[in-house]
């Protein structure tokens, strides 16, 4: 078992795989690549959309599985650093306030992810304006989780 490292946690989600490096950019002093990514859960869970109950639920647990493997580089209370574009847009869809100061909290990303559950479940697509597409949908869930199970509390945006 690797021992926590203190630091930043840089999150690269990629479409087959996850990347997390803990410490500096420049030089990380842990990294671990996560068997999952946005392409790889939209094609195994998300290929009709909305997707069904199950069929996130099967997601999740996938996506759990992976993450908890990298549970152990990084303290809980640490955070997110992101200069990634899909991170801004999550951001922006979560709120103003995420957007302009440049946090997006694990609440924003649960009630963002909350609102995309609701239109699985039944919420009409005009009610939201949360991007109805299978890669948005597993960058979110594979964040959310993330964030979860790092015991992450934010991320910020640089």
């Amino acid at each position: 078992m690797q021992d926590l490292v203190a630091g930043p946690v840089q999150l690269h989600i990629g479409a087959l795989e996850t990347e997390v490096r803990v410490g500096p950019a420049a030089a990380p002093t842990a990294t671990m690549v996560l068997a999952m990514g946005t392409q790889q859960i939209a094609d195994a869970f998300f290929r009709r959309m909305p997707p069904t109950r199950l069929q996130v639920e099967n997601a999740i647990q996938l996506v759990e599985d992976e993450v908890v493997r990298a549970r152990t580089l990084a303290p809980a209370g640490t955070w997110i650093c992101s200069a990634d574009d899909d991170m801004r847009a999550i951001a922006a869809l979560a709120g103003e306030s995420a957007v302009s100061d440049r946090l997006l909290s694990l609440e924003d990303v649960e009630h963002t992810f909350n609102r995309w559950v609701d239109w699985v479940e039944g919420r009409p697509a005009s009610q939201d304006d949360l991007p109805k597409s299978a890669s948005f949908a597993a960058r979110l869930l594979i964040l959310r989780e993330c964030m979860h199970h790092l015991q992450v509390h934010c991320v910020r945006l640089i």
